[in-house]
């Protein structure tokens, strides 16, 4: 449980907000006929950062109610 508390998500979260910006970013600036592929990739993985980003989020509202006292275990 220790591996999963609150620090560790607000990292996640972080880190899948700036890897969804930074991917986004990049598939635009990839998207030509050229690079296609590329911005398709790029996109992918940033869908992949919003589910670890909502995930983790998920997982930050379960440990703020357990704390508070809502839930039990």
């Amino acid at each position: 449980d220790m591996a999963c508390g609150p620090k560790c998500m607000a990292f996640m979260i972080f880190m899948s907000i700036w890897g969804i910006i930074f991917l986004s970013i990049l598939g635009g600036l990839y998207y030509n006929h050229i690079y296609q592929q590329n911005a398709y990739n790029c996109w992918v993985a940033a869908g992949g950062y919003v589910v670890v980003g909502v995930l983790a989020g998920l997982r930050l509202c379960c440990l703020g109610r357990s704390r508070m006292g809502l839930i039990k275990g």
